[in-house]
């Protein structure tokens, strides 16, 4: 566990994870907070969690999710149309929501 709270900040929301897949979702831009920086974010379009993403060429990669209880202000992001998942091996493309 970190110090700085952040994995309690967490656990409390890990019951409201179903929100990600949704059809309510916004992407935000790069953002640069203290403790994290990130390339864009998929969030819920109410302010519960996001899902903070690095771009790594042609694809998105994870690296936390976040508690926006704790984080003021977090970016508003636009509203997503489509999410697709393609398979790195094949090329073949799955629509998430």
């Amino acid at each position: 566990m970190k110090k700085d709270g952040s994995t309690f900040q967490k656990l409390q929301i890990m019951n409201q994870f179903q929100e990600m897949l949704g059809p309510h979702l916004r992407l935000t831009g790069r953002s640069n907070f203290t403790y994290l920086k990130f390339d864009h974010s998929i969030r819920t379009n109410k302010s519960i969690l996001a899902l903070a993403l690095l771009n790594n060429q042609n694809y998105m990669i994870p690296i936390s999710l976040l508690n926006l209880k704790f984080i003021h202000p977090f970016p508003n992001g636009e509203k997503i149309i489509k999410i697709e998942s393609r398979d790195l091996k094949t090329g073949k493309i799955t629509i998430l929501n």
